[in-house]
């Protein structure tokens, strides 16, 4: 058991890379049809996704301490962060709507954020506090886990109803922050007392979403406007 854990620990961020293709895959494989996707582009597909989320998240450990790089201490928060500015790219290689791209593409980024928590576990790090009155801590971490991958499937039955195009990143941002502000506020790690990283980012990540939201939300009433006119114009 021993050696399992230590093998564990050794090679946390290949094994957590290799998790996240086959979670990745499952939910390009649901949205194959709104994203054009079969043969060997569905093949390939959650490795680049996965690739392609793994060179996020180091852009943005380098641009958060770059001297964390060598202990393997990389920051989900590029997901969130960097990730999503493929986006655009991905929805022009692939030819769809952007926006569709960007709810299909987000689906799956909440359980992969849920996988990297699991670094958490294997190097002891990032407990909850005592809950008052007892010897028992808040599983702070357990709940980020079941949580972020239960939205996964709460998102994937949006995407397949009618809804507001884009609408699915913005609303994981505000989520994220506001779950992440109580996390932070229930950890006790010694190791993370005075680091006040992830409530900032935790701010960053709903004021982003707020105005991500906004947007988009003008995009869609632009394009709705846009539609009714045509028609309109159709008709005369």
């Amino acid at each position: 058991m021993q050696n399992i854990l230590l093998f564990f620990k050794e090679h946390t961020v290949i094994i957590l890379a290799s998790a996240c293709v086959p979670w990745s895959g499952f939910f390009l494989w649901k949205l194959r049809d709104k994203l054009g996707l079969s043969g060997w582009k569905l093949v390939l597909a959650p490795f680049i996704y996965v690739i392609v989320g793994l060179l996020s998240i180091v852009v943005f450990s380098i641009i958060h301490d770059i001297s964390q790089l060598q202990n393997f201490s990389l920051h989900h928060q590029g997901m969130l962060i960097v990730f999503p500015l493929f986006f655009p790219l991905a929805a022009k290689l692939l030819k769809k709507d952007w926006l569709d791209v960007s709810d299909c593409l987000t689906v799956s980024i909440p359980g992969i954020v849920a996988l990297l928590k699991c670094f958490c576990f294997i190097h002891g790090c990032c407990y909850g506090g005592f809950i008052p009155g007892t010897t028992t801590r808040w599983p702070i971490r357990e709940a980020f886990i079941i949580l972020n991958c239960l939205i996964c499937f709460v998102y994937l039955i949006i995407i397949n109803k009618k809804h507001m195009k884009g609408i699915v990143l913005p609303c994981y941002l505000i989520v994220y922050g506001l779950f992440r502000i109580i996390e932070v506020s229930l950890r006790a790690d010694p190791t993370w007392v005075h680091n006040t990283g992830d409530r900032i980012f935790a701010y960053v990540s709903i004021i982003l979403g707020l105005l991500l939201f906004s947007v988009i939300a003008e995009l869609n009433e632009r394009e709705k406007k846009h539609t009714v006119q045509k028609k309109k114009s159709r008709s005369s």
